[in-house]
C-alpha cells in the first residue's frame, strides 16, 4: 500500500495519523482524522481533513482511496470564535464582579466616612506623644487602605468616575518608579529604561502609579531569590498587526510601558486566567490576586490594551499601551495640608446618623454654621421655609425616601443659584461627568478627605 500520505504530515500529528491509519487497515475504524501538513515549496502549515476507505480481498488490505480537505481557514474561524467567547464569558463576570463591588461599595464606603471622620475629630483633640495619639493614628492609617482597596476593586470593575488630565507618561513613571525603589528588596536590581518623551496620554494620574507598582510587587513575588526588574517605556508607532494582542486596539502613536522580570514564570494553563479577580497562585498571606485584575480594570478603563507574555523558568514581561494625544500635559496640582475656613451657613444632607453628626462637628471646627439632618424630606422643608438662609448644601446621593437628584432639582427649583455639593459611597445612577447634568456644582466621592471638603466648599463660595 502507498504511504504517501505521512509524508507531508507535521512532525507532531504523525503518531496520530499513523495510528489512524493502522486501524483502518485493521478494519477496527474508518479513517478519518484532522491534522496538519507542512507545504513542501513554502514550509507553510495547513490544517487538512483527511479521510478513507480500505478495500479488502480475503481479509487482507490491498487498497485504500479516500480525501484530503483543506480546512485551515475554517480552523482559524473556530479558533477566532472561541477567542470572542472566552472574551464574552470574560465580560460577564467582570459584569458580574462590578455588580456585586457597587452593591458593597456604597455601604462599607459610608462605614468608612464614619471611622475616618470620626477618627480625624479625636486626632484633632489628642496632643501629640499621648499612647492614645498613636492608637489613632494606626486607626487612621489602616483606614486609609481600607478605602484604597475599596477604590481599587471599584477602579477595577470601571464603576469609578476618575478624572482624566492630559499628562507626560515619562513623568509620571519615573515618579511611581521611586516608590517601587523605596519598597523593592535589595536582592533585586532594578534596570530602568524610560525615553526622555513617551508622549502625553489622558489618565488620572494615581492610577499610572498604581499599575507600575502592582506590576513590580507582582515581579517581586516572582523572584523570592533576587533577580533583576526592568521597567522600559517609549512611544512606538503601532500598526493593527502589533496590537492584536492588545485587543485589537486601533493604528496609531502609543505609549509602551514593559515590566519585565527575571523569575519563575507563568504556566500556560494559569496565562487565561492571571487578570481574573482572585485569582493567585501565592501563599495564603501573601496576597488577595486583587493587584493583576486592577491594572486590567484601569489600562482598560482608559483605552489601553496589556499583554503577557512568560517562559516558565525565565520570567514574564507585561506590556501596557495607551494611545498618545497631541495635547499639553497638566501638572497636577500639589493641594495644601491646610483646611481652609468660613462663616456661612451650610445645609447637610446625609441618612447616615452618624454620619451627620460627624460632619456636623466637623464643619463646625472649619467655621461654619450647621443645619444638618437625616431625612431629605426634612432637608426639603428647611431650605422651603428660607431658601436665602443657605449659602451650600451638601447631600448625599442614596437616601430613603428621595435620592440626592431629586433633592437637588427641588431645591435648585426654590433657588437656582446656590452650590451643592453632591457626595455618594458608590451610584450606578451618577458619577463625576453625570452629576453636573443634574445640577450639582461639584461632586465627591466618600469617603470624603476633610482637607479637600474644606477646600471644596471654599472654592465653591469663593466663586460666588
Amino acid at each position: 500500500m502507498n504511504r504517501d500520505l505521512f509524508k507531508y504530515a507535521h512532525p507532531e500529528d504523525l503518531p496520530a495519523i499513523k495510528s489512524a491509519f493502522k486501524n483502518a487497515i485493521a478494519g477496527k475504524s474508518p479513517y478519518d482524522i484532522e491534522h496538519r501538513i507542512v507545504r513542501e515549496d513554502t514550509g507553510e502549515v495547513r490544517y487538512v481533513k483527511a479521510t478513507g476507505e480500505v478495500e479488502f480481498e480475503d481479509g487482507k488490505p490491498v487498497k485504500m482511496w479516500g480525501t484530503s480537505r483543506d480546512i485551515t481557514r475554517q480552523k482559524q474561524i473556530e479558533a477566532e470564535k472561541s477567542r470572542l467567547e472566552a472574551d464574552l464569558r470574560h465580560s460577564h463576570k467582570m459584569e458580574a464582579i462590578g455588580t456585586l463591588a457597587g452593591g458593597v461599595a456604597h455601604d462599607f464606603n459610608n462605614i468608612m466616612c464614619i471611622i475616618l471622620g470620626y477618627t480625624e475629630l479625636a486626632r484633632n483633640r489628642s496632643p501629640e506623644g499621648l499612647p492614645v495619639r498613636k492608637y489613632l493614628d494606626e486607626i487612621w492609617s489602616a483606614s486609609n487602605r481600607a478605602k484604597d482597596i475599596v477604590q481599587q476593586i471599584l477602579a477595577y470593575t470601571r464603576k469609578t468616575g476618575q478624572k482624566r488630565i492630559p499628562v507626560n507618561m515619562s513623568s509620571l513613571v519615573r515618579e511611581s518608579l521611586k516608590l517601587v525603589r523605596s519598597t523593592t528588596p535589595r536582592g533585586i536590581e532594578i534596570n530602568e529604561q524610560i525615553a526622555p518623551d513617551a508622549g502625553t496620554i489622558a489618565i488620572d494620574p494615581s492610577q499610572v502609579g498604581q499599575i507600575l507598582i502592582n506590576l513590580a510587587t507582582n515581579a517581586v513575588h516572582a523572584m523570592p531569590d533576587g533577580g533583576v526588574l526592568t521597567v522600559s517605556l517609549c512611544a512606538k508607532d503601532l500598526q493593527a498587526a502589533d496590537l492584536k494582542r492588545f485587543n485589537g486596539r486601533p493604528s496609531g502613536r502609543y505609549a509602551v510601558l514593559e515590566v519585565s522580570d527575571t523569575g519563575h514564570g507563568i504556566p500556560g494553563e494559569d496565562i487565561e486566567k492571571i487578570f481574573d479577580p482572585y485569582f493567585t497562585t501565592k501563599e495564603v498571606g501573601k496576597g488577595s490576586g486583587m493587584g493583576l485584575a486592577v491594572v486590567h480594570g484601569i489600562v482598560t478603563n482608559n483605552d489601553g490594551g496589556i499583554a503577557i507574555r512568560s517562559t516558565t523558568g525565565k520570567g514574564t514581561i507585561f506590556e501596557v499601551v495607551f494611545p498618545t494625544i497631541d495635547e499639553i500635559p497638566v501638572r497636577p496640582p500639589r493641594i495644601a495640608p491646610s483646611a481652609p475656613t468660613g462663616k456661612e451657613k451650610i445645609l447637610f444632607v446625609d441618612d447616615e446618623a452618624a454620619i451627620v453628626t460627624m460632619s456636623r462637628v466637623r464643619l463646625a471646627e472649619l467655621g461654619y454654621t450647621v443645619e444638618a439632618v437625616s431625612d431629605p424630606l426634612e432637608a426639603l422643608a428647611v431650605f422651603q421655609r428660607d431658601p436665602d438662609a443657605f449659602d451650600l448644601i451638601i447631600t448625599d446621593m442614596a437616601m430613603p425616601k428621595m435620592d440626592g437628584d431629586k433633592l437637588i432639582r427641588r431645591i435648585l427649583g426654590m433657588r437656582n443659584d446656590i452650590p451643592i455639593i453632591l457626595c455618594t459611597g458608590y451610584s450606578d445612577k451618577v458619577d463625576l461627568k453625570s452629576a453636573g447634568a443634574i445640577g450639582a456644582t461639584a461632586y465627591l466621592e466618600k469617603p470624603i478627605d476633610s482637607v479637600k471638603l474644606a477646600r471644596t466648599i471654599r472654592e465653591l463660595l469663593d466663586k460666588r
